[in-house]
């Protein structure tokens, strides 16, 4: 056997050997079954050209048309893997893939059932070479390749470009590397030389070459060393040299030289295994020590985070605690109502920069709202969103604040058709009015109350801290408003039976004086008979 063919037989074999040992470890992935459809159509297009160079005239036609059917399948199944690996990619249909079926499977069966692409006359040029009499699709066989090929290209880079995860990331970094080492070697015996400057010698070299693009796919896909290239390169340095090796064992002329090279041959394997286990042992430090400094690196960040959230708590709880006690101090002065609301509005005003409020308030003997201390809306727009039959319900049955800024997001996660478009004509008012926020007051899971605040006048929107800071404010807001409204009620009541015991004490004050005008007309008649 010479030495390009006992090339070709070895690179076929090592493009097989990797093709089914990734699809046997991932054989329920898509990706494992494309890969081994390109390691097979590399040993199709090798089979194709060990014919050509082995068998006589009648069969080297047949070998001719196997390469290139087996070169046709090639660009397919590249192109496929760029879209799968290493995810999917979801832009893709299903008629764009099976358009790109049609187009491989075509080009495998023209290349060689038909004379299109190889029309006869297979011949030997130089020592490496064939050449032939091309069909019609020949130069299009070409361009076909070079189109599908670098749009996989394409399609990698944008990968890379957009994704996130590191790990991929990665994947596709090693799976380009032997990508382009491959296509480089490739094209250039396979394609440049023959086409552009019509050198036929070296095309069966070319197949060699895709030993590097199998060996790097198969560590980009399984994750094998993947963040060891320094490991990687030193296999495949091994690996190429161990292969030469043995090819100069078969090709030795004399016993002495065949020994002479199985000695040399087991000292490099020997070698070659200890240089590897000591590049494997130094790339494992170096990825524990990499992996303690990442979880060094997050333990650190996840220290800082809770210190900046244990500095956030407690600026809110000293925010909290002084507006809460400037409340406290001035709701405990009086139990007035209007005094009381003024007390609010004033403390809401200087803490979270606003200029409209209005508080809407159920009466407790019934179930109507009345405005009180309307400041910057316009009182009549805000009566007519508390006479609204939905507003307050809703507002009772969410329990939580309602912010303007977010009532479009919860229209569009609301199902039910009424209810949505009730909220867009609320959310129309709000806009219409101003109104940034609405502050549901509850007693007892019972809403006695809403406060209408509007938009803040140095920032926006409100923020988180003044969303939290209202909500806790809320139940003290609720207490003190509940009570003043009890001690009204309680006021009103005292005032009536006050009156009603005036009245009553005037009647019976007039009762014991008409008696004793009684008693005495009594005694002045009975004295004069």
């Amino acid at each position: 056997m010479d030495i390009v063919s006992l090339i070709l037989t070895i690179t076929a074999i090592i493009n097989l050997f990797f093709g089914f040992v990734v699809y046997f470890k991932k054989r329920r992935e898509v990706i494992s079954k494309i890969f081994l459809g390109i390691t097979l159509g590399t040993a199709i297009w090798l089979s194709g050209l060990l014919i050509m160079m082995k068998m006589d005239q009648s069969f080297a036609l047949l070998g001719g048309r196997l390469a290139f059917a087996g070169a046709a399948v090639i660009p397919y199944f590249f192109l496929l893997f760029s879209i799968e690996f290493p995810r999917h990619d979801k832009s893709k249909s299903n008629i764009f893939l099976v358009i790109l079926f049609i187009i491989g499977l075509g080009l495998f069966f023209l290349s060689l059932f038909t004379q299109a692409v190889v029309a006869g006359e297979v011949k030997k040029v130089g020592q490496f070479g064939f050449t032939a009499n091309f069909g019609s699709l020949y130069k299009y066989f070409g361009v076909y390749f070079v189109v599908f090929v670098f749009w996989g290209g394409l399609n990698f880079i944008k990968k890379l470009k957009t994704t996130i995860d590191q790990t991929e990331k990665k994947q596709i970094k090693i799976f380009l590397l032997g990508s382009i080492l491959s296509l480089s070697i490739g094209a250039m015996l396979n394609l440049i030389l023959p086409l552009v400057f019509d050198i036929h010698g070296y095309s069966q070299l070319g197949p060699f070459a895709t030993i590097f693009f199998v060996f790097f796919t198969a560590l980009a896909i399984t994750k094998y060393h993947l963040f060891g290239i320094k490991v990687i390169l030193t296999e495949l340095l091994v690996g190429v040299i161990g292969i030469g090796l043995l090819i100069q064992l078969f090709l030795a002329p004399t016993v002495l030289g065949k020994v002479i090279n199985v000695i040399f041959f087991i000292l490099f394997c020997v070698f070659g295994y200890y240089l590897i286990k000591a590049t494997r042992e130094e790339s494992k430090q170096r990825e524990e020590a990499e992996k303690i400094a990442v979880r060094e690196k997050a333990l650190r960040d996840n220290a800082e985070k809770l210190a900046q959230k244990e500095r956030q708590q407690r600026e809110e709880s000293e925010r909290f605690k002084m507006v809460s006690n400037e409340l406290k101090v001035k709701l405990s002065q009086t139990l007035e109502l209007k005094h009381i609301i003024s007390s609010i509005a004033e403390v809401i005003f200087q803490n979270f920069k606003i200029q409209k409020i209005s508080f809407a308030l159920k009466q407790p003997t019934s179930e109507f709202y009345v405005l009180w201390n309307t400041i910057g809306f316009q009182e009549k727009e805000i009566a007519s969103l508390v006479k609204d039959t939905f507003l307050c319900p809703y507002v009772e049955s969410k329990k939580r604040i309602l912010i303007e800024s977010e009532l479009f997001s919860i229209i569009e996660k609301t199902d039910d058709e009424i209810e949505r478009a009730k909220l867009k004509i609320v959310l129309e008012q709000l806009k219409r009015n101003g109104i940034a926020l609405l502050l549901p007051l509850f007693q007892k899971e019972m809403l006695i109350g809403i406060i209408f605040l509007g938009e803040k006048t140095r920032e926006n929107q409100y923020t988180d801290k003044d969303i939290k800071l209202l909500e806790a404010l809320s139940y003290q807001i609720s207490i003190s408003i509940n009570n003043s409204l009890l001690y009204q009620e309680i006021k009103k009541d005292k005032e009536m039976l006050e009156k009603f015991y005036k009245l009553t004490i005037g009647r019976e004050v007039k009762m014991v004086e008409l008696k004793n005008k009684i008693k005495e007309l009594e005694e002045k008649l009975g004295g004069k008979s």
